[in-house]
């Protein structure tokens, strides 16, 4: 019986095109995977502004100087509310995702993760506003954000608390009104806030691009 035996040496031509095709086929999964991340990506900011919740909902008395409130009963509707109106299910443009795959088949940049939260849009929402501690009967009550004071403050001029409850003024929260005149002052409760709440985003969107990207190069 014949035996042959045939040896075969890379030389370091070929080598080099071997890994640059290997490279080529990593790096279309890679991009690939980066697109199919969407659906994983909202679930992982979901997770970060579920993290940070606190910095985003006011303690009761925050929720009673804030005007978020009736006769002295904190409004859950607007406190829970308007903190959820930023999950990326909400559909109403406050929360913004996208994945794109960057050009080209090598490895490098593959792609692009965005996530953004629009504060102003936020604040703007019905739920993160509020009509400022009533006023006088026959007076017409200003609305703002409760939502942007409590995260930057506020100096209001044109208006003063007043704790006393005369007859004929009505008090949405039971504590007092806002008087016409003067100035109120609410300091910031939650500094801070947009930057642990961008923290958090990049922490957990990593931790979910790395899981995915991996997992897809390895079905190779």
């Amino acid at each position: 019986m014949a035996k042959t035996t045939l040896t075969i040496k890379v030389t370091n031509s070929l080598e080099g095109q071997l890994r640059e095709e290997l490279n080529k086929k990593i790096g279309k999964v890679a991009r690939e995977a980066v697109v199919a991340l969407h659906p994983s990506v909202n679930r992982a900011v979901d997770e970060a502004i579920e993290r940070q919740k606190s910095d985003f909902i006011p303690t009761d008395s925050e929720a009673h100087e804030l005007g978020i409130g009736e006769d002295g009963s904190i409004d859950r509707t607007k406190t829970e509310g308007a903190y959820k109106g930023m999950l990326t299910g909400a559909n109403n443009g406050v929360t913004e995702t996208s994945t794109r795959a960057t050009p080209g088949t090598g490895l490098g940049r593959i792609g692009t993760i965005k996530a953004q939260v629009h504060m102003s849009v936020l604040f703007k929402t019905e739920l993160a506003k509020v009509l400022l501690t009533n006023t006088k009967e026959g007076q017409s009550p200003d609305e703002v954000s409760w939502m942007e004071w409590l995260l930057d403050g506020a100096t209001i001029s044109g208006h003063r608390f007043n704790p006393a409850i005369e007859k004929g003024n009505i008090s949405r929260t039971g504590a007092g009104i806002m008087d016409k005149g003067g100035l109120w002052q609410f300091s910031p409760a939650r500094p801070g806030a947009r930057e642990s709440l961008d923290d958090a985003m990049l922490q957990k969107i990593s931790e979910v691009a790395e899981r995915e990207i991996q997992k897809s190069i390895k079905g190779l």
